[in-house]
């Protein structure tokens, strides 16, 4: 493993400043990046793209919005949207991340 990416796995993603603003644009940018890698683990079985984005946050470190947080709820579901198609791109429509085929 690299120097850098040693570094890049202790690097803090996000430090609540104001739990009703939205995400940084760097956290956001961190959490991509995080399902993008894991959408194309394929040694990791996903059951949905709920859970691979679910996943990002707990590695990341970053609290899961809830829907009383309507600004962050809006990001998460973006990012619900990203892994759909981040799955999709990676594994396939048919793939087994897909609930109900």
């Amino acid at each position: 493993m690299t120097e850098n990416k040693k570094e890049d796995e202790h690097r803090i993603v996000f430090r609540e400043t104001n739990p009703a603003s939205p995400f940084p644009k760097d956290t956001m940018a961190s959490l991509k990046r995080e399902i993008n890698t894991g959408a194309k683990n394929l040694e990791k079985i996903w059951k949905d793209a709920i859970e691979l984005t679910d996943y990002s946050f707990i590695t990341l470190k970053v609290p899961k919005p809830t829907q009383s947080n309507e600004k962050r709820w809006e990001q998460y579901n973006s990012l619900l949207s990203i892994a759909v198609k981040e799955l999709n791109d990676a594994r396939g429509f048919e793939d087994s991340w897909r609930i109900s085929k």
